[in-house]
């Protein structure tokens, strides 16, 4: 989750999987455990929910862009983040 870019420390990785915010294959799992090709990830942020499929296992913390080649959020997490961002939207045009 680290080198993936979703938080910015493994301290607060490792915080959100032992506060059950992280699921691999729909289970609670420990700070320690190791991911596969294949598995399927839920993480819940402030906000924002993310369901993704691990497509490789980074060798290191790089940039965004390789980050971003290990995994692939599902259809129906993109279309949930583009109703959340659209919510936003309308809700800043409403606020005078």
């Amino acid at each position: 989750l680290w080198c993936a870019r979703f938080y910015k420390s493994r301290a607060q990785a490792s915080e959100a999987v032992a506060g059950g915010r992280v699921h691999v294959n729909g289970a609670r799992v420990k700070p320690a455990r190791a991911l596969k090709v294949g598995d399927h990830v839920s993480i819940s942020q402030t906000g924002r929910d993310v369901d993704l499929r691990v497509r490789a296992i980074p060798v290191r913390r790089g940039p965004s862009p390789e980050a971003r080649a290990c995994y692939e959020e599902t259809p129906e997490s993109v279309a949930r983040g583009a109703r959340r961002q659209e919510q936003h939207r309308l809700a800043a045009l409403a606020t005078p």
